[in-house]
């Protein structure tokens, strides 16, 4: 497994289309469909309209799989990094729900880049994080 990947050129960026996240606590069957448009090397905004009643904590750790196509998807174990209520003065974000990736084996981790590359024609680039 290779840990927190390292800082990429590869930046966060919008993407038109949502992907399909699942996500649970590690070694739990309960999982939860989610989706985001919000995404980096680094981890992901969950899209999720009450995030006060998001139904993890700060520092959860989490198993992840993230659909970013029909034959691919990415598996990682993640943590909650934020979760923090809308606020009328926030910036970009629809909801600040953070998921960082903190384990994540090479080869998904290089689908991973090879997604946010090859979709950075269709999208709006954000700032690095």
């Amino acid at each position: 497994m290779v840990n927190t990947p390292e800082a990429t050129p590869h930046g966060r960026v919008m993407i038109k289309r949502p992907v399909e996240i699942v996500l649970c606590s590690i070694g739990s069957d309960v999982t939860y469909d989610l989706s985001s448009k919000n995404l980096s090397a680094h981890g992901f905004f969950i899209e999720f309209d009450e995030p006060g009643r998001f139904p993890f904590t700060t520092s959860s750790l989490l198993e992840v799989w993230i659909k970013i196509s029909d034959e691919q998807t990415v598996f990682f174990n993640g943590k909650i990094d934020r979760i923090a209520k809308k606020d009328e003065t926030s910036d970009i974000l629809a909801t600040d729900i953070y998921v960082e990736i903190v384990q994540i084996t090479a080869q998904d981790q290089e689908m991973l880049k090879n997604f946010i590359s090859e979709n950075t024609d269709n999208i709006d680039l954000l700032s690095a994080s």
